[in-house]
């Protein structure tokens, strides 16, 4: 007789489960293809690994720290191939989600992942990019305050005196 059996694996997040029905000579063959299949998709890859996959015939992003290997999905892509190959080898989570994909575009990922990004990798990475943001908010800042120390004290004032200028003359000319 058949039997159903739950696999489930833990994942960053949470669980990820299936229920698989088969029958018993079969069900010890399906749980180790599922879990070989499961393994690789939380292998931990290296952004360099990521950054190599970055032509036509071989291109993988990464999003929110997932390794997507999208070569077959391409042609599939509505936006284009050329949109994607653009990113190739690089992270996409933050154009990904300015362009807005519905979430059937979020659910096609899990198809394409092969693996996860290196967790102190991602720690550099983000404090990289703390880092560049906090280095650009402060050239902004430091701009901004060199334009105010290089305003005139009289360029208040000019502004003023032109519209009274204006209004004099106006009446001049058309008040009589």
């Amino acid at each position: 007789p058949p039997r159903t059996l739950r696999y489930q694996r833990r994942v960053r997040g949470g669980y990820t489960s299936l229920l698989i029905e088969s029958t018993p000579p079969h069900t010890l063959t399906i749980l180790r293809t599922l879990s070989h299949t499961m393994s690789d998709k939380t292998k931990t890859i290296t952004f360099d690994e990521v950054s190599q996959h970055n032509t036509h015939n071989d291109v993988w992003v990464v999003y929110n720290n997932r390794v997507l290997d999208v070569t077959s999905f391409l042609s599939d892509h509505p936006g284009g191939e050329d949109v994607i190959v653009e990113y190739a080898g690089k992270e996409i989570t933050q154009p990904f989600e300015d362009i807005g994909h519905s979430d059937k575009a979020l659910e096609m990922m899990n198809k394409y992942q092969v693996g996860i990004i290196d967790k102190e990798e991602m720690k550099k990475k983000n404090e990289a990019r703390s880092l560049k943001q906090q280095q650009n908010s402060e050239k902004v800042e430091g701009a901004l305050k060199k334009a105010k120390e290089e305003e005139s004290p009289y360029q208040n004032f000019i502004l003023p005196i032109i519209v009274v200028i204006m209004g004099v003359v106006g009446y001049y000319f058309y008040g009589n």
